[in-house]
């Protein structure tokens, strides 16, 4: 599964090392994948790198993370797609939650944001007071709170979050699930900002 500790600190320590059109290298660095796995990623710069592609990255790799938390019995990592819908706010509400029902505090995982047109990789989690947050580890923009993550979400326009579970809780949404969005690659970079959103574009990216 794709549950990893992080604390609080070492978020907001995390520096881009990767630059632009690279989100999944980035995410993967901050929850310690080792070196060689990233390198591999990164010769997907430019082209597709399919949500799948992670998922198979995750399942052959992240055994040996030594920031690993395995809440349930240790099985693989499970793709899910959750339409967003900018017009229904209770949905993506209790979509959000139901991302983050797995976690404990001080934990994260890999989650995807995406149109049918780009795409983009970054963290959701409880930090250590319980508070759900994403991070974004490409411009190390951090959004506290599921009505903020909201807002931030509906300035992209989202139609879906793609969530890599442990199946703790695969079955309960079955309803809002769509099996493969269209994944792209490179991204626009944005400014720095905490705790709130802000107006930017998402390209694609990996």
């Amino acid at each position: 599964m794709t549950i990893y500790r992080l604390s609080d600190e070492m978020i907001l320590k995390y520096k881009n090392k990767y630059g632009e059109n690279v989100c999944g290298a980035n995410v993967l660095d901050l929850f310690g994948f080792n070196k060689s796995t990233i390198e591999k990623l990164l010769e997907f710069r430019g082209i597709d790198f399919e949500w799948d592609d992670m998922l198979d990255v995750i399942n052959e790799n992240d055994s040996k993370i030594k920031s690993k938390k395995w809440l349930i019995d240790k099985i693989k990592t499970t793709k899910m797609v959750l339409n967003y819908d900018k017009r229904d706010k209770q949905s993506n509400k209790y979509n959000i939650q139901f991302i983050a029902d797995e976690l404990q505090n001080g934990t994260y995982k890999i989650i995807g944001i995406a149109t049918e047109t780009w795409g983009h990789y970054m963290i959701l989690g409880k930090n250590n007071k319980g508070d759900i947050i994403t991070y974004d580890p490409q411009d190390q923009r951090l959004v506290v709170g599921i009505e903020n993550i909201i807002k931030d979400f509906d300035e992209d326009n989202l139609e879906y979050i793609i969530s890599y579970s442990n199946g703790l809780i695969i079955d309960r949404n079955k309803g809002s699930i769509r099996k493969n969005p269209r994944k792209k690659t490179r991204k626009k970079p944005r400014k720095k900002t905490l705790n709130n959103s802000h107006k930017r574009k998402r390209k694609l990216t990996t």
